[in-house]
């Protein structure tokens, strides 16, 4: 990895993520959307996404419209955090004052709701924007609503670990579909997330999420919907080039071109080449490498350098 989207538990969180970026001891690019903060503090202190430096990135804010949408047991179960009212005058606020919201949502009801929200901020101050659905990917279940979310300009997150760790539960809420072949074929640029703070710490290596989305495999070896299955390479956009537009950093991260920084994952083997039949097990997260140096070596080390790709041959 040489970037992370990050959701920081406290104020402690990001003091110390300041303090390794200014020792030059960061070993990640890190973008950081707070959740248990007050908005009208960030908007006071008139923070926009981009604020920071290449390492160290302030990114916006992190809300829940539900829940975890289950019993416990894997039955679904309606937790709506927020009336309607009361979301789109929070959705509002936010997006008058310049911030991007991420919003968990893990039910079609939340994922309505959100819409609803941001469709009535863009009716008050219409212009182009972030907002994103956390799992909202996973959880999408309707053409209409896909459209409804497009036309929003709406970005969905999908969390491919969850076909492994949670494909084989019984239960109402799952399995759910995970078509994630639809919303690209409907536009969507797809965000890989891992989810790992909060559900499975396996799942937070991009290349086990490429492979449980490709390979749609439980942990007990049985095949997922196989039909919904995504392309190796729509795989790695999830985690590349579309997760960074997802964040304002089109232009400077996710695919290596002449003035982006010079990020970039390597790996002892093609994963296009690799025998579906042996993802998502054999997935491991490679030595990667910011802007030109090691991040995570054989000897466990890890560093961090800037610079940018040059032009020419």
């Amino acid at each position: 990895m040489t970037s992370v989207h990050t959701i920081p538990f406290s104020a402690a969180d990001v003091a110390t993520d300041h303090a390794l970026q200014r020792a030059g001891q960061l070993p990640l690019r890190l973008y950081y959307l707070p959740h248990q903060v007050s908005l009208d503090a960030l908007l006071d202190l008139g923070l926009r996404p981009g604020f920071g430096n290449e390492m160290l990135q302030f990114g916006g804010m992190k809300i829940f419209v539900d829940g975890t949408g289950h019993d416990g047991y894997g039955n679904h179960r309606l937790d709506l955090k927020w009336d309607a009212d009361e979301l789109i005058a929070f959705v509002s606020r936010a997006h008058e004052g310049g911030l991007q919201l991420w919003m968990h949502v893990t039910s079609p009801s939340a994922i309505r709701m959100a819409a609803a929200a941001v469709e009535a901020a863009l009716r008050r101050r219409p212009g182009p924007h972030r907002h994103r659905l956390a799992h909202g990917g996973d959880f999408v279940d309707s053409g209409e609503d896909m459209r409804r979310l497009r036309d929003l300009g709406i970005r969905l997150v999908t969390t491919p670990q969850f076909i492994y760790s949670q494909g084989g539960i019984p239960g109402t809420r799952c399995p759910r579909p995970m078509c994630l072949p639809t919303p690209v074929d409907e536009g969507f640029e797809l965000i890989g997330g891992s989810d790992s703070t909060g559900t499975v710490s396996d799942g937070m290596a991009p290349l086990f999420n490429i492979a449980c989305a490709v390979r749609r495999q439980t942990r007990g070896a049985h095949d997922f919907l196989t039909e919904e299955r995504i392309t190796v390479e729509e795989g790695h956009r999830m985690f590349s080039i579309w997760a960074a537009r997802g964040a304002f950093e089109g232009a400077d991260k996710g695919s290596i071109a002449p003035g982006k920084l010079g990020d970039s994952p390597c790996s002892r083997a093609t994963p296009s080449r690799c025998p579906r039949t042996s993802w998502p097990r054999s997935a491991r997260t490679p030595p990667s490498w910011a802007a030109g140096s090691s991040t995570s070596g054989d000897d466990g080390r890890a560093t961090a350098a800037s610079g940018r790709v040059q032009g020419g041959r």
